[in-house]
């Protein structure tokens, strides 16, 4: 073996030894979540997504599509068949549907709370049509929530969007309601993601400092 054929082999082992840890183990899936107490600032992890930097970029997605289940508000996640978004964060103390097929007009549920409205696109990455589940009480596996700097976790009392599936490459935009206190400092939305007739979601986590 010649000297450069040496160097080549060096090279690709130290490669392999480096990289290992960001490399999907076919046949592994990652533990599954079933219910958010108090522990909902413990790290999550997605169950269908190898975890990876955010700080990379996914191709195709744009600028601010990352790679993993971590982000912020205008991040968009891709769990290998849907796309997601949180767009924009309001408090307020009443909101009117939008996409319902029979809107309604909601408060917060105590006098000391607000309304919190996170204002999502999700879309079909799929070559299949598909319906996502876009529901406040879903499959046992589901955690949606919002949680604040306490260690206390709110689930979502509403999601206003319209039913039906997406072909693909299409979008829906839907808005989540929560009731949290007056002075919760948030700090993550964990939304769950899937499929009406999934058996898992995907779990993605976006930091909401600042609301």
């Amino acid at each position: 073996m010649n000297t450069n054929k040496i160097c080549h082999f060096a090279l690709w082992t130290v490669a392999a030894v480096v990289l290992q840890p960001f490399l999907p183990i076919a046949g592994n899936a990652a533990p599954s979540i079933s219910a958010i107490p108090h522990s909902i600032f413990k790290p999550l992890v997605a169950e269908g997504l190898t975890l990876r930097p955010t700080k990379h970029n996914l191709a195709p997605g744009g600028a601010n599509q990352v790679k993993g289940t971590n982000g912020k508000i205008g991040d968009w996640f891709f769990t290998g068949k849907w796309r997601f978004c949180a767009v924009k964060v309001v408090r307020t103390q009443s909101y009117k549907d939008v996409y319902w097929a029979s809107p309604g007009t909601w408060s917060p549920t105590s006098p000391n709370d607000d309304l919190l409205a996170i204002y999502c696109t999700i879309k079909n990455g799929m070559n299949t049509s598909s319906e996502p589940a876009l529901v406040t009480q879903g499959m046992a596996s589901q955690v949606t929530a919002v949680g604040d700097d306490q260690g206390e976790s709110f689930a979502p009392y509403h999601i206003d969007s319209r039913n039906g599936a997406l072909v693909p490459g299409a979008a829906k935009k839907f808005v989540i309601l929560f009731s949290v206190p007056k002075d919760a400092k948030l700090t993550d939305l964990i939304f769950s993601i899937y499929a009406f007739g999934d058996t898992k979601p995907v779990n993605v986590r976006v930091s909401l400092a600042g609301y």
